[in-house]
């Protein structure tokens, strides 16, 4: 049994540590086009959304970029986030598994992180979570696919929308 959880706990964290990879360069890429478009001060600034995530949404509707064709993608990154989250700031330090954290849950209660035979074995003790090959696939796609579309927009428009405008003078 040792050897056989020993691995499968090695797995779980080779799992967690790839998707936390993913997450990060979609957050490198984003901040990177934000600050491209718009600067220091658009990505410094105090925005609605919830989280590093939420307010890339935000700056990307307020420049005119439809995010409607990406909703698969998006809840896709938004599970890879939060179940990354969970990952790294899981803090039962005796318990070998980790847990879908409330919030995660309340969002996603089917998440791709989730551990389906968990599901089926133990449905009221939470959902266990699990990167899977074909969940971090989808994960690593999601990614690309959103930074692709987003590239699309990259030169067609500014960030006057998001910046306050400059006060006119007066004649």
């Amino acid at each position: 049994y040792t050897e056989w959880s020993d691995a499968e706990n090695a797995l779980d964290a080779l799992g967690a540590s790839c998707l936390a990879i993913v997450q990060q360069a979609a957050y490198a890429y984003l901040k990177a086009w934000v600050l491209e478009i718009g600067g220091k001060d658009v990505w410094e600034a105090k925005l609605p959304g919830g989280g590093w995530f939420g307010r890339c949404r935000y700056i990307l509707e307020k420049a005119d970029v439809d995010l409607r064709p990406c909703v698969a993608e998006i809840a896709i990154i938004e599970q890879g986030i939060l179940a990354r989250n969970d990952f790294i700031h899981n803090d039962d330090l005796v318990d070998e598994m980790t847990m879908q954290g409330e919030y995660h849950k309340k969002k996603y209660p089917k998440s791709i992180f989730a551990d389906p035979p968990h599901w089926a074995a133990a449905p009221t003790e939470g959902t266990r979570l699990r990167v899977t090959r074909e969940s971090l696939r989808e994960a690593i796609d999601a990614v690309r696919r959103l930074g692709e579309y987003v590239d699309t927009f990259r030169y067609r428009f500014s960030l006057q929308l998001v910046r306050s405008p400059k006060p006119e003078a007066s004649s």
